[in-house]
């Protein structure tokens, strides 16, 4: 996988977790939704899923909880930040550009 993609997909998770408002998402709801936003990452295994959020949760962009083997994240507002394009974390994608 390029680093290109790796950028991407932590990019889309932060945007996915902007969008649940608060929220905590398991890394399954994250690993189904994910490709629903991006179909390039539609076949994402769920140990990457995992390993994407202990990433983000190492960069502050997130919040892990570990329970019944399970992960959940949340958004924390550096997230939000990055997820918007406020702020340029290395590591993770940029937001589209707007016409």
């Amino acid at each position: 996988m390029t680093d290109i993609m790796l950028e991407n997909r932590r990019w889309t998770i932060l945007r996915l977790l902007a969008g649940a408002g608060g929220h905590e998402f398991s890394a399954r709801i994250i690993q189904k939704h994910l490709g629903a936003l991006n179909r390039a990452h539609a076949k994402v295994s769920l140990e990457q899923i995992r390993k994407d959020l202990r990433w983000l949760d190492s960069q502050l962009l997130v919040e892990i909880v570990i329970a019944d083997e399970e992960v959940f994240a949340k958004l924390i507002q550096r997230g939000l930040d990055a997820a918007m394009g406020n702020i340029k974390v290395e590591g993770v994608d940029e937001p589209p550009l707007e016409d």
